[in-house]
């Protein structure tokens, strides 16, 4: 992103992070995860090829991260969704 807008890395994240209130990482996360609940919903895709598709190379530190930013299990998350 740097190179393409001819930055330095701090700038580029201070500037983001004042336009969106969260740092790039989080903000990439946050996509995944929508990415994610997506895919519970509408896919009969497994929980670890769920965290493949969305970009994370461990099915363990998927669930968590998703436990953490939503407050449930991808697991709940999908039997919930098809009530």
């Amino acid at each position: 992103i740097c190179h393409k807008f001819n930055c330095s890395r701090s700038y580029m994240s201070t500037h983001f992070n004042k336009h969106y209130g969260k740092t790039i990482p989080e903000y990439i996360t946050e996509l995944r995860m929508e990415d994610a609940k997506a895919l519970l919903c509408n896919s009969e895709l497994n929980i670890t090829e769920i965290a493949y598709c969305v970009g994370f190379s461990d099915a363990n530190y998927f669930s968590n991260i998703f436990k953490k930013l939503n407050h449930i299990t991808p697991s709940a998350y999908r039997k919930s969704s098809q009530q």
